[in-house]
């Protein structure tokens, strides 16, 4: 059986062309016969933002439940504009993850601040209190 994969726009460097290439790897080492064929090909991605490749992305595999999964499905096939562009699972999953992180990050540093708010609790309320006492005067 060979397996052909046409790539309309295929950019050195670009996460479908590298996912292609990858694909075509791994089905040879099975023993399956196949090739990439190249519609518009360019040398690398134009000028902009930085964008993710699989050269800076590492797969993983994560157990789900179904009711997850179809949650996770809705949510990638959404048009973009509600969260940002988001077109597959693994853009949903990454999205997650980093709201997840964010919020980990930001209640860690609230943490760190009660703690040194209620190390000094008992000075700050004593000091309120005298200001307050003197201010109320005679």
């Amino acid at each position: 059986m060979a397996v052909h994969q046409l790539v309309p726009n295929f950019v050195m460097g670009d996460a479908t062309s590298q996912a292609a290439i990858h694909l075509s790897l791994l089905l040879r080492r099975l023993g399956r016969f196949g090739e990439v064929q190249p519609g518009l090909v360019r040398r690398r991605l134009p000028a902009g933002p930085k964008r993710n490749s699989l050269r800076n992305m590492k797969t993983i595999a994560i157990t789900i439940d179904e009711p997850t999964l179809e949650a996770v499905d809705r949510l990638a096939r959404e048009p973009a504009g509600k969260r940002g562009a988001t077109s597959n699972r693994s853009a949903v999953v990454r999205a997650a993850v980093r709201e997840y992180l964010d919020r980990h990050a930001r209640e860690e540093r609230e943490a760190a601040e009660w703690r040194i708010w209620s190390k000094h609790l008992k000075r700050v309320n004593a000091e309120a209190a005298a200001m307050v006492s003197e201010q109320a005067g005679p």
